[in-house]
């Protein structure tokens, strides 16, 4: 089977608390498991990101990041996930 289809990465809850912001989001491949996850934050490079259960293998996975030491104002976050495929999706968050 060929997979071209990438991940759907699907922003869920994100919470704030002072210079916090804890974001959920999940990653889905109809096809293939997925590989790796990422993010970028204000265009700086890409940092891993680890699921939520410590494994990234399946073809839905679960993600909590956490962000630290964050500036006041608004900042744009990138995720992104791979899957076995080497086919890549994206979301994106404007943290306020």
């Amino acid at each position: 089977m060929i997979d071209n289809t990438p991940p759907v990465v699907t922003v869920g809850t994100v919470r704030y608390s002072g210079g916090t912001a804890q974001v959920e989001f999940d990653a889905a491949d109809a096809a293939s498991p997925l590989r790796h996850c990422e993010y970028s934050l204000d265009a700086a490079g890409w940092v891993p990101v680890a699921a939520a259960d410590g494994v990234i293998d399946s073809l839905r996975e679960k993600f909590v990041l956490d962000l630290t030491s964050l500036a006041p104002g608004d900042h744009l976050l990138v995720l992104r996930a791979a899957d076995s495929a080497n086919n890549s999706g994206l979301a994106k968050v404007v943290l306020k």
